[in-house]
């Protein structure tokens, strides 16, 4: 850089003679004055360093941006469906995006894709491990224009160097044609005016922006193409895993937006934003930022993967009955064995079944892979754990069904949560509570960590024909949503909805005209407009304490007296509201939390039975959703039954037909869990 410190020497030949000047004096008394300083010199003395790339990234982009915007104006004309199938589908978003930038290039150049390009390309070219379709990406055709644009003729443009007169005659033009330094975009000003002279101040410059763009004047449109197939690629990639997803916000916040399309868009263009601006090594980062933040969303991606590991390699073999008592010999054993080992809840046994083996000694030594060990039965005991079965250990016609299942069924499992999960209402919440519907459990997240993990009984599975739709409904079903925790109540009373008033509790009370007495129920309002209200105490239908999340269904948390219902590996039990099994645990947490009341005062409350509420400063989102897999702490896949038939519906070739009330199925298609209910004969569950 010799050229660059000796214009830097000349600028400053008067800084150097004052500092010598004043050497000589008593500093101790003399000041020293504050140097002069020029701004268009100080533009050019920091352009050195850059110019030669700043110059190509202009020739660049003047040759080629005449392109980009005849793509563009091309792409645009055409309809929504072409530009969907094949096209440059955000193509009317480009024109406003790179008419912006001056039609600089993010991605790529006349030689093929920049490092963002490539970083890029490769985080498309592994969309399918999300559970993506990565074909609308433009891959391969992006591949073959960066194979097509490559080229050694552009190693002999190396970046060209100002010498020190150069520069000197650099800033005195940029003085004599009044161009500020510190203005937006100086530098393309700077160029553009140096490029376009009648009689050019830089004729070395001049005439290596002329060969330099003669050298690719013909791969124009292919750079062009390869720039917006890119950020096509992006984008679209961009609104498949994060920006689709507008269920945060209501219909009036759509309205007040512009609608859909237009919220969208913003989220794209902000995308593009980062991206291009971003260096090219933390364009990586900005994609990735794009994945559903909660930890489950990873865990699934990874298990996704092990799971087409063990399809590539053929799978796992059907299993037959077998006895799973200590001791017990079959051919049958040694092949569940090795399908347990097959998802990991047991190691691979490597032995000639049948045949007996040898230790280091040379004594013989028996084998043991067709004989039930307490490994095996702990294999199955985890297994079961995992599949909503009771952990026995012992062989039922649910668990050959569950073993029976083909690998292709359980990554297709895996694939659709992975994609509730990129239409989850959660957004990286670090303090929240969250409900998986079909795993009947609450958890609780503090500092992005959970603290609380309880089981829950949720909606039951009782289904309807709406005669208007001709479709199944779950009236009775837990919805998925998102609400924020506002206020609990310590021994509620029990509002009974007029559904369940109408349909349950009336018939009761027409059987025995003690009914209301018996159940600790009464009459309130004027007569003939009466509602039946539940006091609090032991048989309230709420329990102890009561969660309120104010939303359209209706539906909280509560506790219940019916405890026993938590004891069933599948919970589906209730009116839509969530019963929770640790209530005053809950209450605990929430309360100290927020200092309104100890754990001794609440004991004591509770103990009294006095109705109590209390308003939550700490507005706790509350999020209700449905996975039918769960990644455990031990990474294992947990498979659970789809109650609603929300994932039949949804995966099935034909939606509406397998929602139509002429599907006659009773259950919903599930190969998990016990099919243990309550018995007939006792008394209704009235609880919501």
């Amino acid at each position: 850089m010799l050229h660059h410190k000796t214009f830097k020497s000349a600028g400053g030949a008067f800084v150097l003679a004052l500092l010598l000047l004043t050497s000589c004096r008593d500093q101790g008394h003399v000041e020293t004055p504050p140097v002069p300083t020029d701004p268009t010199r100080s533009f050019v003395e920091r352009l050195l360093p850059s110019f030669g790339d700043e110059l190509q990234e202009h020739v660049e982009t003047a040759s080629t941006g005449e392109a980009i915007r005849d793509l563009l104006e091309t792409e645009a004309k055409k309809s929504w469906g072409r530009r969907i199938r094949g096209g440059i589908k955000y193509a009317d978003l480009f024109q406003k995006i790179y008419s912006e930038r001056g039609y600089r290039k993010a991605f790529a150049r006349v030689d093929g894709l920049r490092k963002r390009g490539h970083i890029t390309l490769d985080v498309l070219s592994q969309a399918e491990r999300h559970a993506l379709d990565s074909a609308p990406y433009h891959i391969a055709r992006i591949r073959q224009l960066d194979s097509q644009l490559e080229t050694p003729a552009s190693s002999q443009f190396k970046p060209l160097i100002l010498k020190p007169q150069e520069a000197e005659q650099l800033v005195k033009f940029m003085k004599s044609e009044n161009i500020d330094p510190n203005q937006k975009g100086a530098m393309d000003v700077v160029l553009q005016r140096l490029l376009t002279a009648e009689n050019p101040p830089l004729p070395r410059v001049k005439s290596y922006a002329d060969e330099f763009a003669k050298a690719f004047s013909d791969k124009a449109d292919a750079t062009a193409e390869l720039e917006l197939r890119c950020a096509d690629g992006a984008l679209r990639y961009a609104r498949d895993m994060r920006h689709f997803n507008l269920k945060r916000m209501d219909w009036r916040q759509l309205r007040d937006a512009g609608g859909g399309k237009v919220v969208i868009y913003g989220r794209l263009e902000n995308t593009f934003n980062e991206l291009a601006n971003a260096k090219p090594e933390d364009a990586l980062g900005v994609l990735e930022r794009l994945q559903p933040p909660h930890p489950q969303y990873r865990a699934h991606v990874e298990a996704l993967g092990r799971y087409r590991t063990i399809a590539a390699n053929g799978g796992w073999g059907t299993v037959k009955k077998t006895k799973l008592e200590i001791g017990h010999q079959s051919d049958r054993v040694g092949l569940l064995r090795e399908r347990l080992a097959k998802e990991g809840y047991l190691s691979p046994t490597i032995s000639n079944v049948g045949a007996p083996a040898s230790d280091p000694m040379g004594s013989e030594v028996k084998d043991t892979t067709n004989t039930v060990d307490q490994q095996l039965v702990d294999a199955v005991k985890a297994y079961q754990a995992t599949h909503q079965f009771k952990v026995t250990g012992e062989a039922t016609p649910g668990l050959w069904r569950s073993l029976n299942v083909p690998v292709e069924r359980r990554i297709e499992q895996i694939e659709t949560s992975v994609r509730h999960w990129r239409e989850s209402r959660y957004r990286g919440e670090k303090d929240y509570v969250f409900v998986n519907i079909p795993d009947f459990h609450a958890e609780i997240y503090e500092g992005g960590e959970r603290v609380m993990r309880f089981r829950v009984v949720v909606g039951n599975r009782k289904r309807e024909c709406n005669p208007k739709t001709n479709k199944w409904e779950y009236p009775n079903a837990t919805p998925v949503q998102m609400a924020n925790m506002d206020h609990l109540i310590v021994n509620p009373y029990w509002n009974v909805p007029q559904r369940i008033e109408d349909e349950e509790i009336r018939p009761e009370m027409k059987k025995d005209d003690s009914y209301l007495e018996k159940n600790d129920y009464e009459l309130i309002g004027k007569p003939g407009n009466e509602r039946i209200r539940q006091k609090p105490g032991d048989k309230n239908a709420l329990g102890r304490v009561k969660f309120i999340f104010p939303n359209r269904h209706n539906t909280y948390m509560h506790d219940t007296p019916k405890q026993k219902y938590f004891n069933y590996p599948m919970r589906a039990f209730s009116h839509g509201c969530v019963r929770v099994s640790k209530p005053v645990e809950l209450a605990k947490y929430l309360l100290t939390k927020e200092e309104l009341l100890s754990e001794k005062e609440l004991n004591e409350l509770l103990e009294n039975r006095k109705t109590q509420k209390f308003e939550l400063a700490n507005k706790l989102p509350v999020f209700f959703e449905y996975y039918v897999t769960r990644v455990d702490d031990q990474g294992r896949v947990n498979f659970f039954s789809d109650i609603y038939r929300l994932n039949a519906v949804r995966n099935s070739d034909d939606p509406e037909e397998a929602a139509s009330c002429r599907v006659k199925r009773a259950k919903p298609e599930s190969t998990e869990g016990d099919e243990d209910a309550p018995d007939a004969s006792e008394p209704r569950d009235v609880g919501p």
